[in-house]
């Protein structure tokens, strides 16, 4: 009898921890933020949502986006390989002033003001990088 209530218990403790896998997302076991080319897609996807981007413009967007998105997991890779932290920060608020440039380029003004009022949505409502970028004054991003 206790053998057959032990052999019953194992088999529903069991079964109840197998499908705990089942709810999470597929993109989230392959890594939180995906290739440079996938965030691109993403991030110009909602951007064309948000800014109602002309078919040009979308091209440019999607360019940019590649670009800064590689250039930002080359910098992530030499941190983790040892780099300086601080060093890489501060290459990080560059590649985003640059890449900002870049967007104010290739949008109307009324586009770039909606893009600047929505910055933080594009960011996966992260707030900017780190936590304590949706804090920032408005003038500091």
């Amino acid at each position: 009898m206790k053998k057959i209530f032990f052999v019953l218990a194992l088999t529903v403790l069991g079964t109840g921890a197998a499908p705990a896998n089942a709810f999470i997302s597929p993109s989230f076991q392959q890594g939180p933020m995906g290739t440079p080319q996938e965030r691109a897609e993403a991030l110009t996807k909602k951007m064309n949502e948000v800014l109602t981007l002309t078919a040009d413009q979308s091209t440019k967007i999607q360019d940019i986006n590649v670009r800064r998105f590689t250039e930002q997991q080359s910098m992530r890779e030499k941190m983790q390989a040892g780099g300086d932290r601080e060093a890489m920060m501060t290459q990080m608020r560059a590649l985003t002033q640059k890449y900002e440039a870049e967007y104010k380029g290739a949008l109307t003004a009324d586009q770039y003001t909606k893009y600047e009022a929505n910055r933080d949505q594009f960011r996966g409502g992260r707030g900017g990088q780190g936590s304590q970028g949706g804090n920032r004054p408005q003038g500091q991003r």
